[in-house]
């Protein structure tokens, strides 16, 4: 009786491979923030959900408390995505903090971004001088 030569073996071997990689990835994903040099920002959950919108949709960029209620809190953990009135929360470790991007006709995104340190008013910062500077960038292309 050798294992390997069984015919169901190598299925049943993949799918579980296949799962293990799934499960790695979930776990080992993160949110992210891109902003892209042709005027694309990009919003996501790695490998999950995302979000793609032009810079020029940005009206501002500040640092702000997630309040509890809209914390992403699951018994394995707080990764997804969340929906409500206020626009869309993406978060990866029930994070109490997050940049929010206020966008045209009053949509907000926001992405956790850890807990209550400095960090984060910083990394806004930056985003708020990336999303300007992207946004200058793409009006200079636009004029004759």
């Amino acid at each position: 009786m050798i294992m390997f030569s069984d015919e169901g073996f190598w299925p049943k071997a993949l799918i579980t491979l296949g799962i293990l990689v799934l499960l790695v990835l979930f776990f080992r994903g993160r949110t992210y923030l891109r902003i892209h040099t042709e005027g694309q920002v990009a919003v996501g959950l790695f490998p999950l959900a995302r979000r793609k919108f032009g810079v020029d949709e940005i009206v501002d960029v500040c640092p702000e408390v997630i309040p509890k209620e809209q914390r992403i809190r699951r018994e394995w953990g707080g990764r997804g995505k969340m929906e409500d009135e206020d626009g869309q929360l993406f978060d990866c470790g029930s994070s109490t903090r997050s940049i929010v991007l206020y966008l045209t006709e009053g949509r907000i995104v926001k992405v956790g971004f850890g807990d209550d340190d400095g960090n984060v008013d910083e990394a806004a910062a930056k985003v708020r001088e990336a999303v300007l500077s992207a946004q200058r960038r793409q009006e200079s292309e636009s004029r004759p």
